[in-house]
C-alpha cells in the first residue's frame, strides 16, 4: 500500500522535497477553476504554504510558483485528491493535523477570494461544481 502511494506520487511528479505540497493541490485546483490564478487567490495560497512549512526558495516553493503560473494537468489534480484521501484515511504524517473539512474550507476561501461584485456571486458556477467534487473526493472512504 505505502509502496503504491509512493509510486503514484512519483508518477505525478512529486519528490521528497515537494510532497509537502500535496495537501495544497485542491486549493490550487480551485484557483485555476476560472482559467487563471489571480493575485487575490495567489497570496492566501502562498500564506497557507508558508504556514505548512514550505519555505521561500525551497524546491516545494519553486514547484508551487510553477503551479500558480502554469496550470497542472488534470491528472495531477485527480491523482492528488485520491492520494490525499488515502493519506487522510491512514493518518499520514504528511497531512499533519489537516482534515478533509479543513481542506474544503481552504478551497472555499480561495473560490471566494476574487469573485463577485459587492459580495454577490463571489463563487462561480465552475468553482461551485469543483468544490462539490473536491468535497466528495476528500470525504469518500476508501473501500
Amino acid at each position: 500500500m505505502i509502496g503504491e502511494l509512493v509510486q503514484e506520487l512519483q508518477e505525478l511528479g512529486f519528490t521528497a522535497e515537494t510532497v509537502a505540497l500535496l495537501p495544497l493541490v485542491p486549493v490550487i485546483e480551485v484557483a485555476w477553476a476560472d482559467g487563471g490564478v489571480t493575485k487575490a487567490e495567489r497570496e492566501p495560497i502562498v500564506a497557507l504554504a508558508r504556514s505548512r512549512g514550505i519555505a521561500s526558495g525551497s524546491a516545494a516553493d519553486l514547484q508551487l510558483t510553477q503551479w500558480l503560473t502554469d496550470q497542472p494537468a488534470e491528472a495531477v489534480f485527480a491523482g492528488a485528491r485520491r492520494l490525499i484521501r488515502a493519506m487522510l484515511d491512514s493518518g499520514s504524517a504528511q497531512t499533519g493535523d489537516l482534515k478533509a473539512d479543513d481542506l474544503v474550507k481552504y478551497c472555499e476561501e480561495i473560490a471566494s477570494a476574487s469573485g463577485g461584485l459587492l459580495g454577490i456571486g463571489r463563487i462561480s458556477a465552475s468553482e461551485r461544481a469543483l468544490l462539490s467534487r473536491i468535497a466528495a473526493d476528500l470525504h469518500a472512504r476508501r473501500s
